[in-house]
């Protein structure tokens, strides 16, 4: 049987299109975590040195596997689908590892997104 994997991403990535760099965060990290279950990771982004509620220009990320795994990359659940849609693309196999390429482009601020009304805080996940 072939469990499948299920995305959550908990927030949004932080690059941005700003009206002043000194409103921009320092850094920005992503991270790959165990999921709310045993089948799932959960992709997370967080802001360091300032909170963010802007606009996210852009966000990529690729899901490197074992080819020999029966693991599958299932649905995919985000947290911010209004702000930020995230679309993957198909899974491809190179070598000993198969991969999974995530990639989202920003159409409105986070802050209208009605789960992120304060957008991403400093330095928290």
């Amino acid at each position: 049987m072939i469990r499948s994997i299920r995305f959550v991403l908990n927030s949004c990535l932080v690059l941005c299109i700003g009206s002043s760099f000194a409103q921009l965060p320092s850094s920005v990290d992503i991270d790959l975590v165990q999921g709310p279950s045993l089948d799932s990771l959960a992709v997370r982004v967080r802001a360091n040195g300032q909170a963010f509620d802007g606009l996210v220009s852009g966000l990529t990320f690729t899901i490197r596997w074992p080819s020999v795994s029966v693991a599958t990359m299932g649905p995919l659940t985000t947290a911010c689908q209004d702000a930020i849609p995230i679309s993957p693309t198909a899974t491809a196999e190179s070598g000993a590892f198969n991969y999974k390429t995530y990639n989202a482009f920003g159409l409105s601020p986070i802050f209208r997104d009605a789960q992120h009304l304060h957008g991403l805080r400093t330095n928290g996940w």
